[in-house]
């Protein structure tokens, strides 16, 4: 698939130890409106002792899925059920 996202390949990414050491899926997305980076998230509450950076491509590599979501505008987020279902884009609120 061709690479959606804003920032290149080897850009670094906020995501969880859940999702690069123990395979939890990525169900929330974000697109920072700051400075254009990007969240890999499960969607459940987490601890800073669970973020981890990582590269975009190490992310989109576990799930290329997310490919899906990477022309959604900064200040948006996607979320989804589970994977393989659909995403749904919240845009910022005014």
């Amino acid at each position: 698939m061709q690479w959606t996202f804003d920032q290149a390949e080897n850009v670094a990414c906020f995501t969880l130890r859940q999702i690069v050491e123990d395979g939890a899926p990525v169900l929330l997305v974000v697109h920072d409106l700051d400075d254009h980076g990007w969240q890999f998230l499960t969607g459940a509450s987490v601890s800073v002792d669970d973020a981890m950076i990582v590269s975009m491509r190490e992310v989109v590599d576990l799930d290329s899925t997310l490919l899906e979501v990477g022309h959604i505008l900064p200040g948006c987020q996607a979320t989804r059920q589970s994977i393989g279902t659909e995403w749904q884009i919240q845009e910022p609120e005014e």
